[in-house]
């Protein structure tokens, strides 16, 4: 197939986030069937009888994939906006449990309220059950050349008003496709850029920061009597040097990256920070998404100060300087419980579940991924 020059997803395109090649649109693709049977591309329904058609292409259940066979965003083939996410951490900092309360919260309907509902892709059900066990989880393995990440795809709804506002609401379905990233720091900037392709065009980057990465806290709540870290405040701040080089070497103006890129700092782990004196308790309650509670941007803005204060007396200071260089702007967020201290017991307990659902709610206002935002902001 014919490769394209340009920027990726965000100008129309249709852009394999695995390896990066860019396509015209849904007729440039394969279309499979999990069974491996080619088909059509999706086709356009102009009359009435052209429905049944369509309704017989989707029943085949035909998947798009790129030229060399790699699962591609865009199921139905209607072209719906495309968002990225990508999660960056050490092993065991907590992104896959992260990943996995996002994906719960959001298939059990806890953003309806918002307007906003979703689940993991039909066909990445399996695939999600199998790499996000309730069981203890296993340490994201590192990206290569021949073994570059392959993301999750995820159907997301997004209402155009709130459900309580009484007037009929339209919706718009949005792919969304999620990395759950080890750091690239065992390999070269060159390296990155052909096992990771995506993170020019990931829309939401999420640095995810455990206790371990804070040079400043206690030793006792960096790491517990027992435990075994595998994270370090070196390896954070190398491997987001890393990330953040790719993202600033890219082909983006500093105006495109500013309108793309939301960068969140996700600190994992908080209910280890019960009992600091600096660090805001507010935060290890739930996040309200009720329909009488206060706007969520307003709630996630008020916790900044806090976070910020805590982030910089923890020795966190170099990390948040190094994440805002990408556009001027780091937002975050404090996640509570995310995966179990010993490898060898069962997960924390996750003192604020709806709280993982942080970067996908921010990424979706930040991104304005349905016209007006009136879902999340109202």
């Amino acid at each position: 197939m014919q490769k394209r020059g340009g920027r990726g997803p965000m100008n129309g395109e249709m852009m394999c986030l695995t390896c990066g090649d860019v396509y015209r649109g849904v007729d440039d693709l394969d279309w499979l069937t999990p069974s491996g049977e080619k088909g059509p591309p999706p086709p356009v329904v102009r009359r009435h009888s052209d429905r049944a058609v369509r309704r017989d292409w989707v029943a085949k259940g035909y998947l798009p994939h790129c030229g060399r066979g790699h699962l591609m965003p865009g199921a139905d083939g209607l072209g719906n906006p495309l968002l990225v996410m990508s999660l960056f951490g050490e092993k065991g900092a907590g992104k896959g449990t992260l990943l996995r309360g996002m994906e719960r919260r959001l298939s059990s309907g806890h953003l309806i309220p918002r307007g906003i509902s979703g689940s993991v892709r039909k066909d990445q059900e399996g695939r999600f059950d199998r790499e996000y066990p309730d069981a203890p989880l296993e340490s994201t393995q590192r990206a290569t050349e021949d073994k570059p990440r392959v993301p999750l795809y995820f159907d997301v709804t997004v209402a155009d008003r709130l459900p309580t506002q009484g007037a009929q609401t339209n919706t718009r379905r949005i792919d969304l496709a999620v990395f759950d990233t080890g750091w690239e720091d065992q390999q070269t900037e060159a390296g990155v850029a052909l096992a990771a392709p995506f993170i020019p065009y990931t829309d939401v980057i999420v640095f995810v920061v455990p206790p371990a990465s804070l040079a400043l806290l206690p030793p006792e709540i960096m790491q517990p009597p027992g435990t075994v870290e595998l994270q370090s405040p070196t390896q954070t701040e190398r491997g987001m040097n890393v990330v953040v080089s790719r993202l600033l070497d890219a082909d983006h103006t500093p105006d495109e990256r500013r309108r793309r890129a939301t960068v969140i700092i996700a600190l994992t782990k908080c209910d280890r920070y019960v009992g600091i004196d600096s660090f805001p308790s507010d935060l290890l309650r739930d996040r309200d998404y009720g329909p009488s509670a206060p706007p969520v941007g307003s709630q996630m803005a008020a916790e900044q100060a806090q976070l910020n204060a805590f982030v910089r007396d923890a020795g966190g200071l170099q990390l948040l300087n190094r994440a805002a260089q990408i556009n001027g702007t780091v937002s975050i967020h404090a996640i509570s419980g995310t995966g179990a201290d010993d490898p060898r017991r069962a997960p924390a307990p996750v003192a604020a579940p709806n709280r993982s659902l942080d970067p996908l709610v921010l990424g979706l206002l930040r991104t304005g991924a349905w016209p007006s935002g009136a879902a999340v902001t109202a």
